[in-house]
C-alpha cells in the first residue's frame, strides 16, 4: 500500500479518513495530519458531485463494490478527473471499514477531447471540402454536356469526342470524391443504411444490365446463375447494388477475352440463425498472389504497383465494398491464384434490423396500463406506418414511456384520424404505398389544425437523403441529371405553361449552367447570386420555383429562407434546395418544413435535376404557391 503508484485511502464506516498512502497525498495534496479523521467526501469532491460521491460510500458501507469516474478537487482548490472503486473490508465476518483507490486520468481525458475536437475538425473540413470540390465540378459536367449539344446542333461533331472526355473526366473526379467522403463516413460512424425490402434477382438483373457494356468492352462474357431464386431480402439496396457494380466493374477491368460470371444462391446454415444470401463474382482474369491478397482490402492499397500503374484506380473501392458488407451485417470473401482468375463473394443475411411484418411472429403486446396509468399519460401519438409490425415496435416503445399511442396503416388513414385526434405528435413513416409519408407530410402541413403538430419521420432513408427531416420530400444529386430537373419542374406547370424558376446560386459557372439548361428546356429562368439579391429580385418579379444553394456570401440559404418564410407575400412559394454540404442534424432543424426538395451536388447530371423536376407534375405545389 505504502509504495503503490495508486492513490489508496481506508475510511471507517462513517466515511472518515483512517489511513492515507503517499501516493494519495501527492495525488490530491493533503498530508496525513490535515486528512486523518476527515469526511473524505467533503475534503475531495466537487460541489457538483458531492452528493453523488456520499451516495456511493453509503453503498459501499452497504457491502456493494462501487466503481466510477467524476471530478475531485485537490488541496489547492484545482480538480482532477478521476476513476475510483471502492470496497467493503470484512474482518471475522464484521465489517470493519472501507478501502478506496483513486487513479488520475486526467491526461487521458485531455487526449480524448482532443482526439473528439480532431474528429469534428475533420468533419467540418470535409463538408467543406465537399461544397468547394464538387461546386466548380458541376461546372466543368455541366458546360461539357451544353457543349456537346451545341456541337451536335451546329454541325460541330468534330468537337464532340474531346468534350465527351472533359465530361468523362469530370465525372471521374466526381465519383474520386464521394468515395473518399463515404469512406471518411464509414469510419466516422456517420453513413446510415436505408433498409428495405426488394427481390433481389431484380437488383441482380439491374446490376447485369448496367455493367455488361463494360464487360463486353474488353471481349468478355458475362453469365448470370442462380439470381432467380434469391426471392426477396430486406437490406440496404443501394449499397448491395454499389458493391456488386464495383465487384464487376473489377472484374472487366482484369479479364479479357474471357468470362465473368455472376452466381448466387440462398441458404441456412446449420450453426447459425436466419437465412442467408450469397453472391459470387467469377472472373478468368489474372488473379492474385497471396501477399496481394493480404492488403486487398486496406484503403487506397492496390494489389502492387504494377497493377496500379497498368490498369488505374485508387484502390478505394474494394475497401468500402467491405465496410457496406459489414455494415449490413455480413462480409466479402476472396479467393484467388496468380493466372487462375478471382472470386469475390458478397455473403449478407436475408434480412438486417427488420421488424416483425405480417405472417411472422408477433410482436408481445404490452398490458394496457389502465387506470392510474392512463391518467399519467403525457400526450398522444400517432403512429402511421404501413407495417404491423412497426407499429407494435413502437408502440412497446412510447407507451412505455407513458405516451397514449393511436395507429394508422396507412397515408390516407393517417390524415383522417389526425383530423379527429388532434394528436401531440405524430411519428411518420416514408416508404408506404399508395399516399407515402412525403405526401402525408405535405397535406399535414396544408392544414390549418394540424400544421403546428410535430411530425417526426421515422424512415430515414440513405445518405442521399440526411435533409429528409420534416417537411424535405426528396434528396437529389448536383450535377443532376436534366431529365430529372426536368420532372421536378413539371410539377410547376399549369395548362401547359412553363414555370418561371429563380436560381439562387453563387458561384457564376454553377449559375450560368442551370440557367441555360433550363431554358433550353423551355423555362423562364431568373438568376441571383445570393440570398439578399435574390429578396431584391423576388420584390420584383415572382416566380414558381427557387432552386437555393445553402453556402453563400452576404446572405446564405439559411438566413433566405428565413426571410422568405417571414413575409407573407413571399411564404408560398415552393423552394428546392441545391447544395454540396453534407447536411447536420441542426442543418435539417433549421430547413425544417421550409423546402420542397434538397438536391444535393454529389453526383448526376443536369439531366437528373431536370427529370426529377418533371417527376412532381403530380403534386400540388403549386397550390401553396397560388396561396
Amino acid at each position: 500500500m505504502q509504495n503503490s503508484p495508486v492513490a489508496i485511502v481506508t475510511l471507517d464506516l462513517d466515511g472518515r479518513i483512517t489511513s492515507l498512502n503517499p501516493a494519495f497525498e501527492r495525488l490530491f495534496g493533503y498530508p496525513p495530519e490535515e486528512a486523518l479523521g476527515k469526511d473524505l467526501d467533503e475534503l475531495i469532491a466537487a460541489e457538483e458531485t458531492l452528493l453523488e460521491a456520499k451516495r456511493r460510500t453509503r453503498q459501499v458501507v452497504g457491502g456493494d463494490v462501487t466503481r466510477g469516474s467524476g471530478r475531485r478537487r485537490r488541496r489547492d482548490g484545482s480538480f482532477l478527473d478521476v476513476e475510483f472503486a471502492g470496497v467493503l473490508v470484512d474482518v471475522d465476518g464484521e465489517s470493519s471499514g472501507v478501502v478506496a483507490l483513486y487513479h488520475d486520468i486526467t491526461e487521458l481525458l485531455e487526449a480524448r477531447r482532443d482526439a473528439e475536437a480532431a474528429s469534428r475538425a475533420k468533419s467540418q473540413f470535409l463538408a467543406s471540402m465537399s461544397h468547394e470540390l464538387r461546386t466548380p465540378l458541376n461546372a466543368i459536367i455541366g458546360y461539357s454536356e451544353i457543349l456537346q449539344e451545341d456541337a451536335e446542333e451546329t454541325g460541330q461533331e468534330g468537337f464532340v469526342p474531346d468534350l465527351q472526355k472533359i465530361h468523362s473526366a469530370g465525372r471521374h473526379l466526381l465519383a474520386l470524391i464521394n468515395d473518399i467522403l463515404d469512406l471518411s463516413k464509414i469510419e466516422a460512424g456517420r453513413m446510415e443504411l436505408h433498409v428495405e425490402t426488394f427481390e433481389a434477382g431484380e437488383l441482380l438483373e439491374q446490376v447485369a444490365t448496367t455493367v455488361r457494356p463494360l464487360i463486353e468492352k474488353n471481349g468478355n462474357r458475362l453469365t448470370i446463375v442462380g439470381a432467380d431464386r434469391l426471392g426477396t431480402i430486406r437490406s440496404d439496396s443501394t449499397r448491395l447494388r454499389q458493391v456488386l457494380l464495383n465487384l464487376l466493374s473489377n472484374a472487366a477491368k482484369f479479364t479479357s477475352e474471357g468470362t465473368v460470371a455472376l452466381e448466387a444462391e440462398r441458404d441456412t446454415p446449420p450453426d447459425g440463425p436466419g437465412e442467408w444470401i450469397s453472391v459470387a463474382v467469377r472472373d478468368s482474369g489474372i488473379g492474385m498472389t497471396d501477399e496481394q491478397l493480404e492488403r486487398l482490402f486496406e484503403a487506397f492499397s492496390q494489389a502492387d504497383s504494377s497493377i496500379a500503374k497498368r490498369y488505374g484506380g485508387t484502390g478505394l473501392g474494394l475497401a468500402i465494398s467491405r465496410r457496406f458488407c459489414r455494415l449490413m451485417g455480413g462480409d466479402i470473401y476472396v479467393d484467388s491464384a496468380p493466372g487462375a482468375g478471382s472470386t469475390f463473394t458478397v455473403r449478407l443475411p436475408v434480412a438486417i434490423d427488420a421488424a416483425p411484418s405480417a405472417g411472422e411472429a408477433p410482436v408481445e403486446e404490452m398490458p394496457d396500463p389502465g387506470g392510474d396509468a392512463q391518467a399519467a399519460c403525457i400526450g398522444t401519438v400517432l403512429v402511421i406506418d404501413d407495417d404491423p409490425g412497426g407499429r407494435a415496435l413502437l408502440r412497446r416503445v412510447l407507451e412505455k414511456e407513458r405516451f397514449r399511442v393511436e395507429e394508422a396503416p396507412g397515408g390516407e388513414e393517417g390524415l383522417r384520424r389526425a383530423r379527429d385526434l388532434a394528436p401531440d405528435c405524430i411519428t411518420l413513416d416514408v416508404m408506404m404505398p399508395g399516399m407515402d409519408g412525403w405526401e402525408v407530410l405535405a397535406a399535414l402541413k396544408r392544414d390549418p389544425e394540424l400544421a403546428a403538430t410535430p411530425v417526426v419521420m421515422v424512415s430515414i432513408l440513405d445518405e442521399r437523403q440526411l435533409g429528409f427531416s420534416l417537411g424535405a420530400a426528396d434528396y437529389l444529386t448536383k450535377p443532376v441529371d436534366r431529365d430529372r430537373l426536368r420532372t421536378v419542374l413539371s410539377r410547376f406547370v399549369t395548362d401547359g405553361e412553363p414555370a418561371s424558376v429563380l436560381v439562387v446560386e453563387d458561384d457564376p459557372g454553377t449559375r450560368e449552367a442551370l440557367r441555360r439548361a433550363l431554358e433550353r428546356e423551355g423555362w423562364t429562368a431568373w438568376t441571383a447570386e445570393h440570398g439578399r439579391d435574390a429578396l431584391a429580385r423576388l420584390a420584383r418579379q415572382r416566380p414558381s420555383l427557387i432552386l437555393l444553394d445553402l453556402m453563400m456570401p452576404e446572405m446564405d440559404g439559411f438566413e433566405f429562407l428565413e426571410a422568405l418564410r417571414r413575409d407573407a407575400e413571399t411564404a408560398g412559394i415552393p423552394v428546392v434546395v441545391l447544395t454540396a454540404m453534407d447536411l447536420t442534424a441542426d442543418d435539417r432543424a433549421r430547413l425544417n418544413g421550409g423546402v420542397e426538395r434538397i438536391l444535393s451536388k454529389t453526383g448526376g447530371t443536369a439531366e437528373d435535376l431536370l427529370a426529377e423536376l418533371h417527376r412532381l407534375v403530380a403534386g400540388n405545389l403549386l397550390d401553396r404557391s397560388a396561396r
